[in-house]
């Protein structure tokens, strides 16, 4: 009885834990469908506007290399709960600015906030799930990662066209609070937690990160995937509009079927025990870079709908196989090594929304589909050069 009681404890703990990646990395993604508004608005250019994505993603990777040491101060459930509440406090406070600077100031903020869930989580996990399910758990928050991009967009797309961007904000801070109201009412502390260490040995523990070739291999494949992915939504609208002539709501409707394609990381850690999981990442990384392949050669609609699918489902069983590597890599530091990972991957999606758009701007749709794809090559041919089974 105790058994299932504890199992069931664990299921609701990982349910909750999925919502928090959730909506905390949606912050990262609600610009994205408000760019042409924002543009209307402060009367500024796509490119100035994009770096509310930007500045948003930077904050938050770098934010990452340090939120682990003030979870080992201070406690996972302290930093996570505190984190949405700060980032509930931002939120709402976004929508009084009235110029460009202040929003991008607020992005910031909210980045820096927005930090305190995602390498914590994962650290968390470790700690305080059973060893059947931690993989498990593992992809299923890395799934939350990952929808969340589709989730900010649709929410965003859908609250700004009902009322305005500022109601966007204000829905999002509201959610935040109770977020961190729920999780720290039914998120129990880490008995078992790691023992902490000081800032200066935190780089010190960085630097001997960077001394290892497997790990620098994994860090260069994570920094070109959400790159890759935030670029790409990015430039969907873009290419939409130009090239089927889409409305809002049709290109609302492709945001959403992505969805579907995010259902496979949950899996990844199956996938990894069933075939080997070299091979895994490969072909990843390959259904990933065919597919925008396929979208750049073949520019017509239903090649666009499913390739994309193809496209995330790739990535979505990426993201969490990196994770297992990292921690398979590198066993005595895992939570600095997973941090760092989360740190390289969202230095990579700080890139994206930029990127996107100078490359749509001066090389257009096809030329910015096969850079993506160039470097997700890239990627595969790092993965090839593993060595996993020395490391095992």
């Amino acid at each position: 009885m105790k058994g299932n009681q504890f199992k069931i404890n664990e299921i609701s703990l990982a349910i909750l834990l999925f919502w928090c990646g959730l909506i905390v990395v949606a912050s990262n993604y609600i610009t994205i469908p408000l760019m042409s508004a924002f543009t209307q608005q402060f009367h500024v250019s796509a490119k100035q506007t994009a770096w509310l994505g930007t500045s948003f993603s930077f904050a938050y990777a770098l934010s990452c290399l340090l939120v682990g040491v003030l979870s080992d101060r201070f406690g996972r459930k302290r930093i996570m709960v505190g984190g949405l509440i700060l980032l509930s406090v931002i939120t709402l406070i976004i929508p009084f600015g009235n110029q460009l600077s202040w929003l991008i100031m607020g992005r910031i903020m909210q980045g820096i906030a927005a930090s305190s869930f995602a390498p914590v989580a994962v650290v968390y996990i470790s700690e305080k799930f059973s060893k059947e399910i931690k993989g498990t758990v593992v992809g299923l928050v890395s799934a939350s990662f990952l929808i969340s991009a589709i989730v900010g967009q649709i929410m965003s797309a859908y609250i700004s066209r009902l009322l305005n961007w500022q109601a966007v904000f204000c829905t999002f801070g509201i959610i935040y609070l109770l977020t961190a109201i729920i999780l720290y009412s039914y998120a129990s502390p880490v008995s078992n937690q790691s023992k902490g260490i000081s800032f200066s040995q935190l780089f010190r523990h960085y630097w001997k990160l960077l001394r290892k070739k497997n790990l620098i291999k994994l860090y260069l494949i994570a920094l070109t995937l959400l790159f890759a992915f935030v670029a790409f939504y990015t430039v969907l609208e873009g290419y939409s509009v130009h090239t089927f002539h889409l409305s809002k709501d049709s290109i609302f409707r492709i945001r959403a079927l992505g969805v579907i394609g995010m259902l496979f990381a949950p899996f990844a850690d199956k996938l990894a025990r069933k075939f080997d999981i070299k091979r895994l990442l490969i072909l990843s990384l390959l259904f990933s870079l065919v597919s925008l392949l396929i979208i750049a050669f073949y520019p017509y609609l239903n090649v666009l709908i499913i390739m994309s699918l193809l496209f995330v489902a790739g990535i979505s069983i990426i993201v969490p196989t990196l994770i297992i590597l990292v921690g398979r890599f590198e066993q005595d530091q895992a939570g600095i090594a997973v941090s760092f990972y989360t740190f390289i991957l969202f230095l990579g999606a700080s890139f994206g929304p930029i990127a996107g758009v100078q490359l749509l701007t001066v090389l257009g749709a096809k030329a910015t589909f096969l850079t993506l794809a160039l470097l997700l090559l890239f990627s595969m041919l790092i993965a090839f050069t593993l060595d996993i089974k020395g490391e095992q």
